[in-house]
């Protein structure tokens, strides 16, 4: 049966914001933003829906601000808002904020959630995800921390700063499995994008009919190259979206990009992956690819793995042009997949699929595409004695990338009997940024001693999970003993990010015990979470609460 939870400790932290900065009130000149969220659909996991409930937007003007700070323009939403995601797709866009602000340059968005767990909003979770008609929760750790949003926000005299907010569904909405009763769960690991919606423009595109009959999972990334000094000499991804343009299963719309050269990967199951170079995007304006495009039948796939620590890491597959095929003198890696690691567990929640094919590259001009190279065989192929290659790079926030690692589709890597890229034990913590250390007491309400079997912390930065870790793994079940008339228990969390600006963590925990524990199931989250400020070193008082949910 499902508990509610104390909301009261959450709420008045809220309003000690509320009384320190007075939601932004006071005389001076003024402007309007509006905030509307969008999103780009999953590729691989059918969601139904993927519903978030919004409270609140705070705004500040440093981007090093922790939540802690003073400084900060909060703004409860009147009633709280619930937004379907996963219906935002294709340009299609969801009012969520329209406010009178006073002029300034911030460069700090949070957007606050109800917790998952609370159902005053939306039953049974506030925050969900629905897959085949059955409803998920989708869990938001520090939800009252918020999900920080970093920019260039102008808000001018009598102006209107107008932006699209992306929370990327088919990406940062992570599966993981309840370790209480083994059932998939959602966790929320956002990066959010935003676009503004005064200064963008689209590519539209379609597939032939064949293509269409033969694959599927399709995906289209428009990617731009950043290369030379301080940059990673890689395409990245500015948009991506799947097909399924105005109910029409061959169409696809990139929606929201800036003006700008972009190259479009085409990619799927079952069919070899093509890329069309070269299209240009003007403000205002919708760039169309011409004709259907045929990406031939692939030779097959393979599935891969991989662990990486810390567990906020995501790793990107990459391949490579050959650069006489394509006819210049260098060529940069392209983002062929990407997927999050589990945030709890460091690996992929499943294995992932790597095509066997060659590419195929075509170029943009006047409108249509026209085949410059098939059959292109990836540098990262070289030596592998024509076996399937890529490149793999693991990142996280706040850490170095890895050097990228060469594996093909039958070198078994950390999985046990999976192919996959092997990266070192731990990324390295990314200059000038040094390693601290968050600890406290995790602390519990309840009147009697509660065990949980499981227990994880999360270290959250502005609402993405930075690393976690399973504080009982080398002393067994965690069981809360008296102190000061509360249950308590220390933890140490692994090294973070520390001694630089910004270095400011919400520490959060879930927990779990089963059925035949000695006092029954139990499921709880961690109802307010820390503040660990790791700015000038470590934090020894990051204390939090952990409360009982179920039953």
């Amino acid at each position: 049966m499902r508990g509610k939870y104390n909301l009261l400790i959450a709420a008045a932290f809220l309003m000690l914001f509320l009384a320190a900065c007075g939601a932004g009130s006071g005389g001076g000149p003024t402007g309007t933003a509006v905030l509307s969220l969008t999103d780009a659909p999953g590729d691989e996991i059918a969601f139904d829906n993927v519903l978030v409930t919004v409270k609140a937007v705070w705004f500040h003007t440093s981007d090093a601000a922790g939540e802690g700070d003073g400084g900060w323009l909060v703004y409860p939403l009147s009633s709280p808002k619930t937004v379907d995601l996963a219906r935002l797709t294709d340009g299609a866009i969801s009012q969520m904020f329209n406010q009178t602000l006073p002029v300034g340059h911030y460069q700090q968005i949070r957007i606050i959630l109800a917790a998952t767990e609370d159902n005053t909003y939306l039953s049974p979770y506030n925050n969900e995800a629905i897959v085949g008609g059955v409803a998920y929760s989708l869990r938001v750790p520090a939800a009252a921390h918020g999900i920080r949003l970093a920019g260039s926000f102008q808000v001018v005299e009598g102006g209107t700063l107008n932006l699209a907010i992306d929370f990327d569904i088919g990406h940062d909405v992570v599966p993981f499995q309840n370790p209480g009763n083994g059932n998939r769960e959602f966790l929320l690991k956002p990066r959010l994008r935003y676009f503004d919606l005064d200064s963008v423009g689209s590519i539209t595109g379609r597939i032939d009919a064949a293509t269409r009959a033969v694959g599927y999972h399709f995906v289209f990334k428009a990617e731009q190259l950043e290369a030379g000094p301080g940059k990673d000499n890689t395409y990245h991804v500015r948009r991506f979206t799947t097909a399924g343009y105005l109910g029409d299963n061959t169409a696809f719309r990139l929606s929201f990009l800036k003006p700008g050269t972009y190259d479009v990967v085409m990619r799927g199951r079952n069919v070899d992956t093509v890329i069309v170079r070269g299209v240009t995007v003007t403000s205002g304006t919708n760039t169309d690819l011409g004709p259907a495009i045929n990406m031939p039948t692939g030779v097959g796939e393979f599935f891969a793995n991989t662990r990486v620590s810390p567990t906020g890491s995501w790793v990107n597959f990459y391949q490579t042009l050959d650069n006489n095929a394509a006819g210049t003198a260098m060529e940069y890696p392209y983002e062929i997949r990407f997927r999050h690691v589990c945030p709890l567990t460091g690996i992929f929640f499943d294995n992932i699929a790597l095509s066997n094919g060659k590419l195929h590259l075509r170029g943009y001009s006047g409108g249509t595409t026209t085949l410059i190279a098939g059959n292109v065989t990836p540098q990262e192929w070289t030596g592998g004695g024509g076996n399937a290659r890529f490149g793999a790079v693991a990142d996280a926030f706040l850490f170095d990338r890895s050097a990228s690692v060469i594996f093909d589709n039958t070198a078994s890597g950390p999985i046990s009997g999976i192919p996959g890229p092997t990266f070192g034990a731990r990324l390295a913590v990314s200059a000038p940024a040094v390693s601290a250390i968050a600890s406290g007491a995790i602390l519990s309400h309840m009147n009697k001693p509660m065990t949980l079997d499981k227990v994880y912390l999360l270290a959250v930065h502005g609402g993405r999970v930075v690393d976690s870790f399973i504080p009982t793994q080398s002393s067994g079940p965690m069981t809360w003993t008296m102190s000061g008339g509360r249950m308590q228990a220390p933890y140490a969390f692994l090294p973070l990010p520390g001694n630089i600006p910004g270095s400011v963590y919400g520490i959060d925990g879930l927990g779990w015990s089963p059925p035949g524990s000695p006092n029954g199931p139990a499921f709880a989250v961690g109802t307010a979470p820390a503040i660990a400020d790791l700015r000038a070193g470590d934090d020894t008082a990051a204390n939090f609460t952990m409360n009982r949910i179920i039953p």
